[in-house]
């Protein structure tokens, strides 16, 4: 009898098993189901929503007036990111690209015989052109190779997407690379200023994949942009005093630098970067609204009537005075600065008093 009971019980308790796995695979398998169902409404709307900034992005390029418009601009009208018009695109010449290591991938670039590194703001977009035996990236500056002088910094963590271009502006072929963050915001650009197209383009096949919407996937707008520290080499020196000028000194400046033949600082804040210049200024040229400097190996390009506030900042550095002056716009958002290097604080200062800005 018991055995007979025992018997039974190892039938049931097999049923009851084989009942659970299907249970348990029914389950599975809804869960499954649903989640592919969630994920093909979430395609079907970034498709939808895709889809329909590039009815916006087509007509608003058929409008005649648009055509000088630069891309970041035209995000800010369409309500948009740059990095999400500039997906709109994507073709044989333009690409997404995944970078597992930027360290490698950035070793690689300075392969390239000739680069400029461009970052900007609303207002103010700063260019260094480099030869790149000149220079080398330590983990999140671009630097040269001669004295450690910082070109240019940034924070790679903040990188969430990456696009190769290639395409015909004025008769001639530009290739980049454009990092974006999760925001869909510029952080740095990087293009072929030298010979070495196929090698440029080597380098960006190793790293294409298939476009999935990964912007309009992982497209971030709540997060607030990490700032950046300024590299001087007086800053943790004491401030001495702080002086707000509400006029716009800038172009008496650069113009007093490049006329004097004196070297100067010229730093400019992007997103998540700061780039800088350590050398002469030469050719100074009005471009519409903008004011430039346009030299062989440094250009920027400043929207003059946007600086709103400058701020003189006096540090005490070795029994010297050292001057730092900032610019600002509206918002109270830094722009750009300009400061003496180490060796020419005597010649700085005295073309700012003879400027009577200190």
């Amino acid at each position: 009898m018991d055995s007979n009971l025992n018997n039974e019980n190892g039938i049931i308790l097999k049923v009851f098993s084989a009942n659970n796995k299907y249970l348990l695979l029914r389950m599975l398998l809804n869960k499954l189901i649903y989640i592919i169902h969630k994920k093909n409404m979430f395609m079907k709307q970034k498709n939808n929503q895709y889809s329909q900034l590039k009815i916006e992005w087509n007509k608003f390029n058929k409008n005649d007036e648009n055509k000088k418009v630069r891309i970041r601009d035209a995000a800010k009208k369409l309500n948009c990111s740059e990095a999400e018009l500039l997906s709109l695109q994507i073709s044989e010449n333009l690409n997404y690209l995944e970078i597992k290591d930027l360290n490698v991938f950035f070793k690689k670039i300075l392969t390239i015989d000739k680069i400029m590194l461009l970052i900007r703001n609303d207002f103010v977009v700063h260019e260094k052109n480099l030869e790149t035996k000149d220079i080398a990236f330590n983990e999140n500056s671009f630097l040269f190779k001669e004295n450690n002088d910082i070109i240019l910094n940034f924070q790679p963590e903040s990188i969430s997407h990456i696009f190769h271009e290639s395409k015909l502006h004025a008769k001639r072929e530009l290739k980049s690379f454009q990092f974006f963050n999760s925001q869909g915001d510029s952080i740095l650009k990087i293009y072929l200023k030298g010979k070495d197209s196929l090698k440029f383009s080597k380098i960006a096949k190793e790293y294409i994949v298939d476009y999935n919407y990964q912007v309009q996937e992982n497209l971030d707008k709540t997060t607030t942009t990490p700032k950046i520290e300024k590299n001087l080499f007086f800053q943790n020196y004491d401030l001495k005093n702080t002086k707000t000028i509400q006029k716009n000194i800038l172009r008496s400046i650069i113009e007093k630098f490049a006329k004097e033949k004196k070297q100067i600082s010229i730093y400019a804040i992007g997103t998540s970067s700061i780039q800088y210049h350590n050398d002469f200024i030469k050719n100074i040229v009005e471009y519409g609204p903008w004011i430039n400097v346009i030299d062989k190996e440094f250009n920027i390009h400043v929207l003059e009537k946007m600086l709103d506030e400058s701020k003189i900042f006096e540090y005490s550095y070795n029994d010297k005075s050292v001057y730092n002056i900032e610019f600002f716009d509206k918002n109270k958002n830094l722009l750009m600065g300009i400061t003496s290097l180490k060796n020419e604080i005597n010649n700085f200062n005295k073309l700012l008093k003879n400027l009577e800005i200190i």
